[in-house]
């Protein structure tokens, strides 16, 4: 039963992964913010080649965001994923020195991106 709830949880997780991905597509359009009188249906098929703007950079951080904090928070649900992860760092950790620069980039990446803090933002 439990293996059930977590297969159904990850599937309502990527659907809405889908349609947050796609609602941050459209909201990328240059003139978003000047379009209240305007139907989302209308954006949408004015879309090509009017993504820029504030909004388009709000875009790129949004699909840049969205699949970190989605794989932040799939990957616990399942153990064996966990495991991969955590034997993943762990080689990392043994294979590269302490003191590289490589190193330090990925730990403070590593740290950030998979922090409970960063989940919260």
């Amino acid at each position: 039963m439990a293996k059930l709830l977590k297969i159904w949880r990850l599937a309502c997780m990527l659907f809405l992964f889908c349609f947050l991905f796609s609602a941050c597509a459209v909201q990328g359009h240059q003139y978003w913010w000047d379009s209240f009188n305007c139907p989302t249906e209308c954006v949408i098929k004015d879309l090509h080649g009017n993504i820029g703007g504030e909004p388009g950079r709000w875009m790129i951080a949004n699909l840049i965001l969205l699949p970190i904090a989605y794989a932040a928070a799939i990957i616990p649900i399942f153990q064996s994923s966990l495991q991969l992860w955590i034997g993943f760092r762990k080689q990392l950790v043994r294979n590269m020195r302490k003191d590289s620069v490589p190193f330090r980039i990925l730990r403070m990446l590593y740290f950030l991106l998979f922090s409970h803090a960063f989940e919260m933002i």
